[in-house]
């Protein structure tokens, strides 16, 4: 592999982890959120939203880390 292909590789394999780290805390921080969040004061469209943003994001990051 010559400079060139390295520096590449080297900044995909930046670009992977700090992806990675970016969706691992923002699920974190839905962790959080649905521990915080009175969910009977949101309407039925608000939780359903809410859920599928927090499953996506767990799913993105159990991906990111193991795609198959």
């Amino acid at each position: 592999m010559d400079s060139g292909d390295k520096a590449i590789y080297a900044q995909a394999e930046t670009l992977q982890e700090i992806t990675a780290t970016f969706i691992e805390n923002a699920v974190h921080n839905m962790n959080v959120f649905s521990t915080d969040i009175d969910f009977n004061k949101l309407d039925g469209e608000k939780k359903a939203a809410f859920a599928e943003w927090h499953k996506g994001m767990q799913q993105a990051a159990k991906v990111i880390r193991r795609p198959t």
